[in-house]
Order: C-alpha cells, then structure tokens, then sequence
C-alpha cells in the first residue's frame, strides 16, 4: 500500500487528481490510500501517518505549498515531494526541499504517469519507505526494513529496531497494522506484529528474531506459518 497526500486548497483540482491517481492504480495495479487536505496547518497537524508521496500546491493561503514542504523535511528526509502550480516559474525553489519533480495543472494522465512512474521506483528500491513515529521531544523517521518487531504494551508501542534501539510512541497495534504490508508484517500474538523478514526460525511456540524470541500464540500460530512461508519464497 503506498500512502498518498494531497494538499490543495482547490475541490476540484484535488478531484481531479484523486481520479488520475485512481487510474493510474487500476493499470499498474498498484494500490493507493490517498488523504486530502485543504489547509497547511491542517496536513502538518496529521503527520503522525506516514506517507510515501505528498502532492503541494504551491500557491496556497496563509502557509504555501513550499513552506509546508520545508516542515514536512525537517521530519522526515525520505517522503516523496511533488509539487502542482498554475505556472511552471512557480517550482524552481523546490531544490530547497528536494522535490522530485512538479506538474503543471490542469495535470494530464501522461504527465502524471511519468512523475509517478519514477516516484514508485524509488519507493520500491526501499528508499523511501519509512515509518513516522511520534517520540518524546519530536518525531523519528523509522525505515520498515530497521523494524524487527512492534510490540503493545498497555497504551504504548515499542519498536524494537535492528541495531536493538527501541523507539516508544502512543498508539494501538491496529492503528500501526494498518500502515504496514500485511505481506511482510504479521501477528505472532495480540502483542507483537512481527517483520518476517527479520524472522530467523519458528521453534514450537517461539518465533526467533535477530533480537531475541518472541512467543507465538496458539490462536495466531497456522497464520503466522503461512505468512512466515509465503514470505521467504
């Protein structure tokens, strides 16, 4: 799942856009969640979700396009950063946030597609795939291949990472499952949602990570199996 922002203050621009993504998804079979947003103050307020591609209007009241995007960097310097204007002038300061490119609007399927075709393959490469976590004093931008497992303990979720760091952050585990691919992130039991990548073996009731073991419920054992197989074909 690639999670997509738009931010724009026009209804219909934003509509129009949300169709060509919806198109172009439908072709390349790629699956797309997509949030809008019509106010800078308002996307800045929602970063506790992560996201693989941010789309800026530039010309935008009270915080432009481009001064929502320096925020946006400062926190995380993997997102991928897009910008749409009226007028192609408009973008030439986008080297200050990194932008990957920008669209001219009205945006047309072709110019689109060719942007995109580019954003996924850094995307796929892995480079920018992270999770952003809100931690005491500020935010941390975890990759999903440094995540080990996560685990819920009462309110709080722990993400025990490779380098055996542990990065703690309010939340449920239904709220961080959603976030992840099911494919590569699974249940063991109600507290732990396991990268099966990092999973070493599975010994009777025990999944064995690079960081030590975890306990496999009885309930959770056949699914995680077959994730676990799946996963290493």
């Amino acid at each position: 799942m690639i999670n997509i922002a738009i931010l724009d203050d026009s209804q219909n621009d934003i509509q129009n856009l949300k169709k060509l993504l919806s198109n172009f998804a439908k072709t390349s079979k790629e699956q797309f969640s997509v949030d809008c947003y019509n106010r800078g103050l308002t996307f800045l307020d929602n970063l506790k979700k992560k996201y693989d591609i941010v789309f800026f209007d530039i010309d935008m009241p009270v915080m432009n396009g481009l001064e929502v995007a320096k925020k946006l960097r400062q926190q995380d310097d993997k997102v991928i950063i897009i910008f749409t204007t009226n007028l192609a002038s408009m973008a030439i300061n986008g080297y200050e946030v990194t932008a990957l490119d920008f669209l001219v609007k009205p945006i047309v399927e072709e110019q689109l597609s060719i942007v995109l075709t580019r954003a996924l393959k850094y995307i796929n490469k892995g480079e920018a795939r992270r999770l952003m976590i809100r931690v005491k004093g500020g935010f941390k931008a975890i990759s999903y291949n440094e995540i080990v497992y996560i685990e819920v303990k009462k309110h709080d979720l722990n993400f025990h990472s490779v380098t055996g760091e542990i990065f703690t952050t309010r939340g449920t585990l239904k709220d961080v499952e959603s976030l992840l691919d099911p494919n590569v992130f699974a249940k063991c039991n109600s507290c732990y949602l396991v990268n099966l990548n990092h999973v070493k073996s599975i010994i009777d009731d025990e999944v064995i990570t690079g960081v030590g073991k975890l306990e496999i419920s009885r309930a959770k054992k056949k699914a995680f199996v077959e994730a676990f197989m799946n996963n290493i074909r």
